[in-house]
């Protein structure tokens, strides 16, 4: 045989064993990330069908479901990805994350975001009952008005208005089931008669209006701004009732003082001592029904402080805050009741280096003095939220010394406060002109505003345009709120991916669960203070407000900005559901608690903690027969 024959056929079977293992590696199963390349348009849920950690990280990294466009955090690939061996462990920690998340959440939101909402209304001269039905409202159901908004700003997430919309619904439940019924253990509550109806049936028509709406399964501008409507209305009957029974206590007022002047009373006084009558007076009468707008206080004219004239039914988490918590408002004074004492004695004078520490300082020593072991701890949680919430949002409080103005602290917010905003925002990359960072711009123009803050004023005397750092404490405030709230969505959304747990499941429990946690907290606080008037109000106006602006705000900026209607794709079951066990829990209180005459035993709290756990346990069972 000859050489070229010879080459031939090496040629040959060389370029058969090449195709033999091209064709085998093409058979041969791989874990490299080239097999993961079809992957980009599967589920991200998919993941839980891969066996080791290697493979889902690559599955989550080449898969444009599992990318997190709102946030910061990729957290899905936190477990696979970085602690690959410890997967147990990161969920722990990302367990612990999300506890801390809405511990910062409900921080800005009432410590920071209500006081700017006040300094607002103060500057517009608003009635202290208008403010108190629109801003301070809206700042108490912050949390549950951004969580929802975040969730419908999911684009990638077809379910994500489940995780926002049933976050609504079971946060309702549980205030109006679990909530009330520890306020009932409390003490033996005597709601007053019309605060308590208008609440109840205004609820249910918000109830009934929002399953009317999602019945479509899309909701329309109209329908949206029909949900901020409703809560307009809600407001003038408030307004209105209010204008009726003051307008009737000055007539029984000056009716009393004319009998006064006319001896009247006094002649009827000193028969009652003849006769040991116990008869009382017109005077008595009239504050015994001062209640019936739902004031603990008999003076409705002239409130003592703002929280006072706000109507309960509104007032949800700020009045607790006020009369029951300290505030981080006051941690950030300037002075120690002790130095203050003795600046006003002249002994002593706070320098302005430790007054700016101070201000930024998160625990106040006076308040870890008071605490105990509880609150110690969570005085301890919340820290490093505090720290940057004061690093970044001046507070203008008029309850406190010089509306808490701190100089040198609000000079350092004039840098921090435009930086934060863009780099939150997302928008600090951005480059202008060619190569010009945006959050470079922000530096130049906070450094040039804190210039003329610290040239013009003085550490001694606050400015008279300070209230100015309220509206920019409510700016940043705003996208501390929705920042926070983007990440708990996420971070919820990342569980209910890997366990399988719907997003239905997740808002009704983890979400409201999280949201509810201040009422829970503020409103026992209150009836254990006495105000359980005010707590049973606040356990039905709080969670109205939040379904009615939460949805009806959040619906209406995100249908202007797509300029259609929000396809609202969900599982009708859990909508029943929820609907219809909020609607029988208010069904309940409007039935019974009139027929014992507006009292709330224990055994009907009893009934309503045990209507959330068949709740609960129906969600549950529906969503695992339908899985």
């Amino acid at each position: 045989m000859s050489q070229d024959s010879v080459g031939n056929t090496h040629g040959n079977n060389r370029k058969l064993l090449e195709f033999n293992i091209s064709v085998e590696s093409y058979q041969r199963p791989s874990t490299s990330p080239r097999e993961f390349r079809h992957t980009s348009t599967k589920e991200c849920s998919e993941l839980r069908h891969l066996n080791s950690s290697e493979q889902r990280c690559q599955f989550i990294k080449s898969s444009n479901s599992c990318e997190i466009d709102h946030g910061f955090i990729q957290y899905i690939q936190i477990p696979y990805c970085s602690f690959p061996r410890v997967v147990s462990l990161a969920f722990v920690l990302l367990a612990l994350w999300l506890l801390f998340l809405f511990i910062t959440l409900g921080v800005a939101a009432d410590d920071y975001f209500c006081p700017s909402l006040k300094v607002i209304s103060k500057t517009l001269n608003l009635s202290q009952n208008i403010a108190g039905v629109t801003f301070l409202a809206c700042g108490n159901g912050a949390p549950d008005i951004f969580s929802t908004l975040a969730a419908l700003s999911q684009s990638r997430n077809r379910s994500g208005e489940q995780l926002g919309i049933q976050a609504l619904f079971g946060g309702g439940m549980f205030i109006t089931t679990v909530v009330l019924g520890v306020v009932s253990f409390i003490s033996t509550v005597t709601v007053t008669s019309r605060p308590f109806t208008r609440d109840v049936l205004f609820y249910l028509g918000a109830v009934a209006w929002t399953f009317l709406t999602l019945y479509k399964e899309n909701i329309t501008l109209t329908e949206s701004i029909g949900f901020i409507v409703f809560y307009v209305a809600y407001i003038l009957v408030v307004i209105i009732g209010h204008c009726i029974y003051q307008r009737w206590k000055r007539k029984i007022t000056a009716t009393e003082r004319f009998l006064e002047s006319s001896g009247y009373a006094k002649t009827r006084k000193l028969e009652n001592e003849e006769t040991g009558s116990t008869e009382t007076s017109p005077s008595v009468t009239v504050s015994e029904e001062s209640n019936d707008v739902g004031e603990e206080s008999v003076d409705i004219d002239e409130p003592r402080t703002l929280s006072d004239a706000l109507l309960p039914a509104e007032n949800t988490l700020l009045v607790s805050s006020l009369t029951i918590l300290q505030k981080p408002a006051s941690r950030r004074n300037s002075t120690t009741s002790e130095e203050r004492i003795l600046l006003l004695n002249g002994r002593a004078k706070i320098s302005a280096w430790r007054k700016l520490l101070q201000g930024l300082n998160p625990v106040d020593k006076e308040e870890w003095r008071q605490s105990n072991f509880f609150c110690k701890f969570f005085l301890i949680c919340k820290v490093p939220a505090v720290f940057f919430l004061n690093l970044t949002i001046p507070v203008v409080n008029y309850d406190q010394e010089d509306h808490n103005w701190n100089k040198w602290l609000n000079v350092l917010h004039c840098v921090t406060m435009p930086v934060f905003g863009a780099i939150a925002t997302k928008g600090g990359n951005i480059l202008i002109g060619g190569g010009f960072p945006v959050w470079a711009l922000a530096l130049c123009g906070g450094v040039v505003l804190a210039f003329i803050v610290a040239m013009a004023t003085t550490s001694n005397r606050r400015p008279r345009a300070h209230f100015l750092f309220g509206y920019l404490a409510f700016v940043v405030s705003v996208i501390w709120i929705y920042t926070t709230a983007t990440e708990i969505v996420n971070l919820l959304q990342t569980f209910g991916i890997v366990f399988g747990l719907s997003d239905a499941i997740l808002g009704l429990t983890f979400l409201a669960w999280g949201n509810c946690i201040g009422d829970l907290v503020s409103n026992p606080a209150m009836a254990r203070q006495g105000f359980s008037r005010m707590a049973v109000s606040a356990c039905f106006g709080g969670p109205l407000l939040n379904m009615l602006l939460g949805i009806g705000i959040s619906c209406t900026v995100f249908t202007i900005s797509r300029g259609h209607a929000i396809p609202l794709r969900h599982r009708y079951h859990q909508y029943v559901i929820s609907a219809g066990f909020l609607a029988a829990s208010l069904s309940s209180s409007a039935i019974i608690i009139p027929l014992v005459g507006f009292k709330i035993p224990r055994m009907y709290g009893v009934y309503l903690i045990l209507l959330y756990i068949a709740y609960i346990a129906t969600s549950i069972a529906a969503e695992i027969k339908h899985v």
